[in-house]
């Protein structure tokens, strides 16, 4: 499974963002790739699911939105 949390893992480079009725954010590896990760419900970050030129116009996560797909604060 995919990190979860924002940590030294990782890094957030964008989002998350709303994309097409689904929540995703791009992140960098600790090589210096990077990838797209969508929001399970039930489940959490899983890869893939939009691109990364999305995020140039994406609405930022709303709070009423995070709260109904179960986010919680600590992954917003």
């Amino acid at each position: 499974m995919p990190p979860t949390r924002n940590s030294e893992t990782f890094k957030v480079l964008a989002g998350p963002s709303k994309i097409d009725g689904g929540v995703y954010r791009w992140i960098e590896m600790p090589d210096g790739s990077g990838r797209v990760e969508g929001w399970k419900v039930g489940v959490g970050w899983v890869p893939g699911g939009a691109s990364p030129d999305e995020f140039l116009f994406a609405p930022p996560l709303s709070d009423a939105l995070a709260n109904r797909l179960g986010i919680p604060a600590s992954e917003r």
